[in-house]
């Protein structure tokens, strides 16, 4: 056996060190972190922006129409896991810190990206108590948040926003659309979410 004549350090990965820290003061807020599937349908996928099915790497071969392509958005399966778990006492916390997939102009043609959602079912609307949490959250990680009202398809109109850091779009948060909740998923409760692109914001973070 030959031994190298050098050696390496390994060390964390800087961006999962960063999602780390976020789901520990997520949890500390009294959310559930969940891990929901990467395989989605293109109709579920479809549910939060129809755009981005367009931006979605197809399965070639895929076995069940639940798994036609890698999705571009956690909210979909959070929406799902909420929907199989309505026994559980409300308010219904959760969040989850995991990868999407886009198509892109790299070499491989597409590439991963770090988001960060969360979701509240609750007998009312708790959009202002979700909206604390994520600006404390990202306080605590020492980035300001600006919320500016916009509209979005999956979201109550005047009930959603965008989320800026500077004059950078990271993401949006609003009350979900009852086409969604009700019709697609039979949930009788208003649900509240949030999703963010949590690579953009380390790599602000970072800088």
């Amino acid at each position: 056996m030959t031994i190298p004549d050098f050696h390496t350090t390994g060390v964390e990965n800087h961006l999962n060190k960063f999602s780390d820290k976020i789901r520990t003061e997520m949890a500390l807020c009294g959310f559930n972190e969940v891990l929901t599937l990467t395989l989605t349908s293109i109709e579920e996928n479809s549910l939060i922006n129809n755009s981005m099915n367009g931006e979605a790497v197809k399965l070639g071969n895929f076995k069940s129409k639940d798994c036609e392509i890698v999705r571009t958005s956690l909210l979909p399966g959070m929406i799902k896991a909420i929907a199989n778990n309505l026994q559980e006492k409300l308010p219904i916390k959760i969040f989850e810190v995991s990868d999407i997939v886009k198509l892109d102009d790299s070499v491989i043609g597409a590439s991963n990206k770090r988001y960060f959602s969360g979701i509240i079912a609750a007998n009312t609307s708790l959009l202002e108590d979700l909206q604390g949490t994520l600006t404390m959250v990202m306080k605590k990680a020492g980035i300001e948040l600006t919320y500016l009202i916009s509209d979005k398809p999956h979201f109550i109109s005047n009930q959603s926003a965008d989320i800026y850091i500077g004059k950078v779009l990271i993401g949006s948060i609003g009350v979900f659309n009852s086409n969604i909740v009700n019709n697609h998923f039979n949930i009788q409760y208003p649900l509240v979410g949030f999703e963010i692109n949590l690579e953009t914001v380390y790599d602000i973070f970072s800088n």
